[in-house]
Order: structure tokens, then C-alpha cells, then sequence
């Protein structure tokens, strides 16, 4: 149950995708070598639904940048 939101966003969501996002690491493997883990300090996880999701929440306001002359289509 979602009973506060923030920027129209339930804030037990947004607490979620923080934990998703928060301390994520990443290897490499070739062949069967694994590099050591680094820590991702950037970034959505390839193929995950939360990065188109992600993408549209933060293009959602840039239109304010444009003046009121300024056509812009997403």
C-alpha cells in the first residue's frame, strides 16, 4: 500500500528501485577467466524493464527547458 508519493511516485517504489540501482557490481568472463567485481556507479541494468521506465521519468519535464516559442516533440 502506497500511502506518500513524490513527483507523483509511490516513495515504497522509489525506496525499491533505489535498492535495485544502489551497490550493483559487474564481471567480465572470457572463456572460463572472471575478472574481479566492480562496483557500477552508473547505469540500468541491460534488458531490465526499470531502464525504459527510468528513461521516461527523466525526459518527462524537459520540455520546461524550451521556451514557450519552442516546439518540441517526444
Amino acid at each position: 500500500m502506497c500511502l506518500s508519493f513524490e513527483n507523483g511516485i509511490c516513495v515504497n517504489l522509489l525506496r525499491w528501485m533505489d535498492e535495485f540501482l544502489d551497490n550493483r557490481t559487474k564481471s567480465v568472463r572470457v572463456g572460463s577467466a572472471i575478472s574481479c567485481p566492480r562496483r557500477l556507479i552508473s547505469g540500468v541494468v541491460q534488458g531490465s524493464v526499470l531502464g525504459q521506465l527510468l528513461f521516461l521519468l527523466y525526459i518527462d519535464d524537459v520540455v520546461k527547458l524550451f521556451s514557450s516559442g519552442v516546439l518540441c516533440k517526444l
